[in-house]
């Protein structure tokens, strides 16, 4: 588990960073503090298992791909995708721009 921000491409536009979130890795939230699983400009992150028990957001281009696993707080800005296929997600929210497909999983709290 990492216990800190994970920032993808910030300030780094062109860079095509892909991240892969498997069945052991995740975002701890620690000491009550939420950390951060952000993606920017055209990074992509990909999440097939483990947990992320903070805040998963997309800004700009970038997008993020749930297909198992858990995600406590899920949240979109500007122009980003995001697609949920599978896992659990306890809070949703889409803002700007943003575009969210769902075809399976769960979300266990609200938008």
């Amino acid at each position: 588990m990492i216990a800190s921000d994970v920032m993808v491409d910030y300030q780094t536009p062109d860079k095509h960073t892909t991240v892969n979130f498997i069945t052991s890795g995740g975002i701890a939230w620690s000491g009550g503090i939420p950390y951060h699983l952000q993606s920017y400009n055209d990074s992509q992150i990909n999440i097939s298992g483990g947990s992320v028990q903070a805040q998963l957001e997309t800004y700009d281009n970038s997008q993020a791909i749930i297909t198992d696993g858990y995600i406590k707080y899920y949240y979109g800005y500007g122009s980003s995708q995001r697609f949920m296929n599978g896992g659990i997600v306890e809070h949703l929210g889409s803002y700007e721009n943003s575009k969210l497909t769902i075809t399976g999983g769960m979300i266990s709290g609200g938008f």
